[in-house]
């Protein structure tokens, strides 16, 4: 049996997939307070720590894999990039110690794919540095998700360091058959449950934009008004006024499906995509419960790793011992 330390645990995602390959987690660490509550409720009986830099992290010596993924604001295209002047960069530091500290045989790293060109590629350089240093032979790619029959594309970076041989990502178990919308979340269009609400202009717009539309499909004058005259110009910004269809995959999802410039609006209803959709998206069983206000479970799955791709990484890493 392969033992797992997860770290930046989050809604378990990639822990749930790699459990599904037949790894064993046996303790998770995070900070936050739902994601804390939502591995208690659906572990009752798992470990759960608070904090990677609580000493009793560094007890788990004999732990065979550390996965986890440190938060990925200041990677992401989205952000500034400030690494080095950031949170973000304190709870990377604490990632690498707790690899240099425990020396598990593996350890697998998620993160946005931002991290690659984050301070013109120094980040990225700098963990590869360290990792070998510590005697990892390491792997990293980018991998979509919609190539382990997940409705969604979502693409995430992937490292994996192997005190052994290296293990080789492009060996991931990936699948040519596409699943789209409607065969992932079409049974659940009139069984939203707890759901966003978008507000009373944004719903008036969303009435007047077709399945697999956004703004665009809106007439100019009315372009205008969701969008302002100098962003209409612009030609592009698809996210906004986004109605996703039924006939095409999820683009990824993110952490609030109800701002006009991350619009998730449901591909028949004139509401954003539900929280049990998102589940159902990122591969979690229906009966998973998910902590928090309504708003926090759309963070929580939105920062998730697919659980099929989580399976598909714990199978690779089961086949390489």
């Amino acid at each position: 049996m392969i033992t797992s330390l997860s770290v930046f645990s989050g809604c378990l995602g990639l822990d749930l997939g790699l459990e599904m390959a037949g790894l064993k987690t046996i303790a998770y660490v995070d900070k936050d307070e739902n994601c804390h509550s939502t591995i208690v409720k659906n572990r009752p009986k798992a470990i759960v720590l608070n904090n990677i830099f609580d000493k009793n992290v560094c007890r788990y010596k004999n732990v065979d894999i550390i996965v986890g993924g440190p938060p990925c604001q200041s990677f992401s295209t989205i952000g500034k990039r400030k690494f080095l002047n950031c949170p973000d960069g304190l709870t990377m530091l604490g990632f690498v110690n707790i690899i240099k500290n425990i020396k598990p045989k593996m350890f697998l790293m998620e993160n946005v794919q931002g991290i690659i060109s984050a301070d013109k590629g120094a980040i990225l350089k700098q963990l590869i540095e360290q990792f070998s240093q510590m005697g990892y032979n390491i792997d990293w790619g980018v991998l979509n998700s919609s190539d382990f029959q997940v409705p969604q594309i979502r693409k995430r970076f992937i490292m994996i360091g192997n005190k052994g041989k290296k293990i080789e990502l492009s060996k991931a178990t990936s699948s040519k058959r596409i699943i789209l919308l409607k065969e992932a979340i079409g049974d659940l269009e009139n069984k939203s449950g707890a759901c966003a609400t978008f507000s009373p202009l944004m719903a008036d717009f969303m009435k007047k934009i077709p399945e697999g539309g956004n703004w665009k499909s809106l007439t100019p004058k009315e372009q205008d008004n969701a969008m302002g005259a100098a962003n209409r110009k612009s030609g592009g910004l698809t996210a906004f006024y986004r109605r996703l269809s039924y006939d095409r995959q999820s683009p990824t999802l993110v952490a609030s499906p109800t701002h006009r410039g991350t619009t998730l609006c449901h591909p028949r209803k004139n509401r954003p995509l539900s929280v049990a959709e998102y589940k159902r998206i990122q591969g979690f069983p229906d009966d998973w419960i998910i902590a928090g206000s309504v708003m926090n479970q759309y963070r929580q799955l939105g920062n998730a790793v697919p659980v099929l791709m989580g399976k598909a990484l714990g199978k690779l890493i089961k086949d390489s011992m």
